[in-house]
């Protein structure tokens, strides 16, 4: 992604798309918005992986980590 906003930046390739248009300040903010699609992507990316990583966590529970938890559940209600 961050590949094609260097080539996307390429000022030369601007000038020969808009000719007498061009302007910087549009070749640098498409350039910054494709940055931030990029960062968007990740940012969905990393939420995904997370929602899955914690339901295969509690669809199939290990068996130390259920004995923890039944142990901690017993521990809670002894102390009130």
């Amino acid at each position: 992604m961050f590949v094609f906003a260097r080539f996307v930046s390429d000022e030369s390739l601007w000038m020969s798309i808009l000719g007498d248009d061009y302007h910087r300040i549009v070749k640098l903010a498409f350039e910054e918005f494709i940055e931030l699609m990029g960062y968007v992507l990740w940012m969905i990316g990393s939420i995904e992986y997370a929602f899955q990583a914690r339901a295969i966590a509690s669809a199939e529970p290990q068996p130390a980590a259920r004995r923890l938890r039944v142990r901690r559940r017993h521990d809670a209600e002894g102390r009130f």
